[in-house]
């Protein structure tokens, strides 16, 4: 970065490496960089432009821990910088106060709002729609403290700043529809890009009213905003705007609690193909919404006429509609002094956690529930009581249980219930939690399917973000570790496919051939989850589910060696129809093994090729025990157990 600190390029940068989906490790060592550069170029301003950027990933990722340090940092270097009632003591403010609502620390929160208010009235010529988005944030407090009311004030507030906007003269207006509250600009381009940011400001800020309505039973004025909002979207031709989406799914909420189940379904589907489009099937706000709609479909094939489409009901979308419909009230009721310190979800055992069951899993440990993950210190206060009002909750759900458990899932070994963190990923990998970066034996101890049993499923809830960073911390592989697990497959690969399948067909054990094709896969389909790295790629799993895990990698955008997984597929048909009965001549001609050699062929270099492009050799050689040196070369740390002999 040179001498000086050039806080653009900073910027410009961070930009470019979200939008290509840089690992988290990535980012955050190219804060920690430029936070380092702009304290040792002396620029103040830099620093808490870095440390901002870093409060609002931490916060993405969950690193809650890490936060705390940072915001009060910012917020002691905001304070020296002596910018209280500016722009930027006021983003400061609202950035630290949702870093705290997002860690569950809600009075923290609350206190750094009520200052970014205070603050913000003091600025000379105050921006309405950010001090309507201040309130609104205030709102989505209020509403995870459960005070419903404070949040409906907080967004009456919000809706009165930019309703007076509207006729304001400081945005053009050139018509007003009175019954849908819509303001059309009369021309120009960037007259018309302001109203339409507005009328998208008006149209949320209905969105948020209507669902903290919802939530103190006042349905009917819920449907008011709830349908003004829906107005404004579709009068004003803003559709296409991702918030559009949430005022769909809100009016779907509406519909379901009228008993209009059909309406629901219908606006929870729409809302749906939003979402895919704008945020993809693996999102938080996808999978809610789409929990929510079969919710509403099963209600609707409840109802006298009723005609929902067809869906198979995936094990992850039972045990979150189940936490909906029963968990929350259960911990909000009974446990509401700890509710901030609750993580749920479903990981750990069974096809369910891996998004790979079908009908068939249905015969076993297949029931609605779910897991509550506890500190050790929660567990031992109240973690024994919880457990016992959750074996009060219905053993049906939705047309599935009571539970048909397996002998192995019992005790220790339970799918669902209460657990302490520790204790529920040592019933898994052996440890309370991941090893240290410098734990190189214990890493390579953890076999990569007990790793993608501990880091599948998915967290539902977690404010206090101590099982999701304990959870996370076992994705985080050290790359010498993964380096010399590189290694390893190569070297197998090469053994198994590219030596001893021909060797052993020479010899007529077709047994033989079978199994090293077998061990050629296994090692091969290591290899492309550790190429594609575990942090973003995950971990090959249980042998059975090595394919649907590769097929679904395969499908993702950004992974590398896409077409890998089919020509291994394509290996297994090969290897099947050889036999016993192929006669000698097809065997001496080499006609018999050429369809399995020439795929073998045919994979191994494309690892090669991916390698090279990643710069971790710099050898063209395809029979791949010769590039274990080279990869091996980039392991940085000394022991040797990282190292092949």
């Amino acid at each position: 970065m040179g001498e000086t600190f050039n806080v653009n390029e900073f910027l410009e940068h961070l930009d470019k490496e979200f939008a290509r989906k840089a690992d988290s490790a990535e980012i955050a060592s190219y804060l920690d960089a430029s936070l380092a550069a702009a304290r040792q170029s002396h620029d103040q301003g830099g620093e808490l432009t870095v440390l901002n950027e870093m409060i609002g990933f931490n916060r993405s990722r969950a690193l809650h821990d890490a936060n705390a340090s940072v915001i009060p940092t910012a917020l002691k270097l905001a304070e020296s910088l002596n910018i209280a009632g500016t722009p930027a003591g006021v983003a400061t403010l609202i950035n630290a106060a949702t870093g705290y609502r997002a860690a569950g620390d809600l009075p923290h929160a609350e206190s750094m709002y009520r200052k970014a208010l205070a603050e913000n009235t003091r600025l000379k010529q105050p921006n309405i729609r950010e001090t309507a988005a201040l309130h609104n944030n205030l709102s989505m407090l209020y509403s995870d403290m459960h005070e419903f009311s404070k949040a409906e004030t907080e967004l009456e507030t919000a809706l009165q700043l930019l309703t007076d906007m509207q006729s304001s003269e400081s945005v053009s207006i050139n018509r007003k529809n009175a019954d849908s509250d819509l303001h059309i600009a009369k021309k120009g381009t960037r007259e018309q890009k302001e109203m339409d940011s507005l009328n998208v400001d008006l149209a949320s800020t209905h969105t948020n009213l209507a669902l903290v309505l919802l939530a103190q039973d006042r349905v009917d004025d819920a449907s008011t905003h709830s349908l003004k909002a829906l107005s404004i979207y579709e009068l004003g031709n803003l559709t296409d705007r991702a918030h559009y989406a949430s005022a769909l799914a809100c009016q779907g909420q509406v519909f379901f609690r009228q008993g209009h189940y059909a309406r629901s379904v219908e606006h929870y589907h729409h809302a749906l193909d939003l979402i895919e489009t704008r945020f993809g099937k693996t999102s938080y706000y996808y999978k809610t919404t789409k929990s929510n709609l079969i919710q509403a479909q099963a209600k609707l094939e409840h109802t006298p006429g009723g005609n929902a489409p067809q869906h198979r009901i995936t094990g992850l979308e039972l045990s979150r509609a189940y936490w909906e419909e029963f968990g929350k009230s259960l911990i909000h009721d009974r446990f509401a002094d700890y509710e901030s310190h609750i993580a749920v979800g479903l990981v750990g055992h069974g096809s369910q956690c891996f998004g790979f069951d079908d009908e068939l899993s249905e015969d076993h440990d297949f029931a609605p529930g779910f897991c509550v993950w506890l500190t050790q210190k929660d567990y031992a206060q109240f973690g024994a009581s919880l457990q016992n009002e959750y074996d009060r909750l219905p053993k049906s759900f939705m047309g599935f249980g009571p539970d048909t458990t397996s002998v192995r899932a019992h005790g220790m070994n339970k799918r669902y219930g209460i657990f302490s963190i520790g204790d529920f990923f040592e019933s898994i990998t052996g440890l309370p939690e991941a090893p240290g970066q410098d734990e190189f034996p214990l890493w390579l101890s953890l076999s990569e399917a007990t790793l993608a049993t501990a880091t599948n499923g998915e967290v539902f809830a977690d404010p206090l973000g101590a099982f999701s960073k304990t959870r996370q911390g076992f994705t985080f592989m050290p790359d010498d570790v993964r380096l010399s697990l590189i290694s390893r497959r190569l070297g197998m690969m090469a053994q198994t496919g590219q030596y001893n399948v021909e060797r052993m067909a020479r010899r007529n054990d077709w047994p033989a051939v079978w199994l090293s094709v077998c061990e050629f896969v296994k090692a091969c389909s290591s290899c492309i989850f550790l190429v594609n790295n575990p942090v973003s790629a995950g971990y090959v799993p249980y042998y059975k589910w090595n394919f649907a895990a590769l097929r679904r990698l395969a499908a993702r955008m950004g992974m590398v060696l896409r077409d890998v997984p089919a020509q291994l597929e394509q290996l297994i048909a090969a290897s099947s129809k050889l036999s016993a009965h192929t006669t000698a001549s097809q065997l001496s001609a080499g006609r018999a093994i050429e369809p399995l050699t020439s795929i073998i062929d045919s994979i191994c270099r494309e690892v090669v090729t991916e390698l090279r492009r990643q710069g971790l050799t710099t050898s063209s050689e395809t029979f791949l025990e010769w590039q274990r040196p080279f990869i091996e070369a980039n392991i940085t740390s000394r022991e040797t157990c990282l190292r092949s002999l």
